[in-house]
């Protein structure tokens, strides 16, 4: 069926979904998957970059403290060592300087007549001190700068690079050519279920075996039955059985070209106590031998011959073209 795409006025490839067929534009699909893919990518772009600020927003909040944090664990214990050395260090130091002004100052008395400043020593001390204060401050300065604390890295924004719309159109060009077959066997299979729905009696005389057995399927679902196929092969004599209103029936479904004798009838009716079935019938779309006919009678087997098949199929036959069948088939 020719579909237009009311947008572009362009003839629509056919898919399917859900055991629907379901038309669709090439041009709309490729425009539905690009804006897809664009939203998509806008929203993970955006998405960085609020996490990237979140991070940053983090760090100015809690940076300060954190370093606050680790000064006052690693500080303490710093300035313990390393002003016990400095103190050592300077100490000696300064007794040492202070000795050499003392003999200094008493030289220059005796031979010289020259009095230094008596507070010299003093002031060196004064200024271990100070120096002492100073390397402190360094020590102090340089673990605000260099401690654990780090700035978390933020994540890379990618670039904003558009999604390919040419790339998009051979995808959707590609699978629209997978579409078409799969469409065509869905068809194909659709058409074999309406050939089913829709056959006479002599489209019938032209099936198989099985054929014959699912045709009769679906004409007994169609009249109300519930219907369940036995197996293929050692089904004692039962092909169908049919339930509807409380009453299990086994079906023997006989397509031949000649004449069906008494031994259909005894198969079904043997295997109707087999299956636990009330009744016993055979379908046939041809006819049955008069002794075949008796035996059905005793035994209260149900007949379906060429001439009632033919009224049973003229009440179920399926009144509609197959392109109206197909239709149904169309999300």
């Amino acid at each position: 069926m020719e579909r237009l795409c009311p947008r572009h006025k362009e003839e629509m490839f056919e898919k399917i979904e859900n055991n629907k067929i379901v038309a669709f534009c090439v041009d709309c699909e490729i425009d539905r998957i690009y804006k897809a893919e664009e939203l998509k990518h806008r929203t993970s772009f955006q998405k960085i970059i609020d996490e990237n600020k979140a991070i940053l927003r983090k760090y100015e909040d809690n940076f300060a403290s954190e370093r606050v944090k680790c000064l006052a664990k690693k500080l303490p214990t710093c300035i313990l060592s390393v002003g016990m050395s400095f103190a050592f260090v300077g100490w000696w130091v300064s007794f040492i300087i202070q000795i050499a002004l003392v003999s200094v100052e008493a030289l220059s008395q005796r031979f010289l007549g020259w009095q230094l400043y008596k507070g010299f020593g003093e002031f060196c001390t004064l200024n271990y001190w100070i120096s002492a204060s100073i390397f402190m401050l360094v020590i102090f300065i340089y673990f605000w700068r260099n401690n654990e604390t780090k700035m978390p890295e933020p994540q890379l924004i990618p670039e904003s690079v558009p999604p390919d719309r040419k790339k998009i159109s051979i995808d959707v060009l590609n699978e629209a050519e997978k579409q078409i077959s799969m469409v065509t066997a869905y068809k194909k299979r659709i058409l074999k279920e309406y050939i089913l729905v829709a056959s006479d009696i002599h489209e019938v005389d032209k099936m198989e075996g099985v054929e014959f057995e699912h045709f009769l399927a679906d004409v007994f679902r169609r009249k109300g039955y519930k219907v369940q196929l036995t197996p293929a092969s050692g089904d004692d004599g039962v092909d169908l059985i049919i339930m509807k209103a409380g009453r299990k029936i086994a079906v023997q479904c006989k397509r031949y070209s000649g004449t069906i004798g008494v031994s259909a009838v005894q198969e079904v009716f043997a295997g109707k106590s087999f299956y636990d079935c009330d009744e016993a019938m055979v379908v046939t779309n041809s006819t049955l031998t008069a002794p075949a006919a008796n035996t059905a009678r005793k035994l209260g087997v149900t007949l379906w011959d060429r001439s009632r098949l033919i009224d049973e199929l003229a009440q179920t036959q399926a009144s509609i073209e197959f392109e109206d069948y197909l239709e149904r088939y169309y999300a």
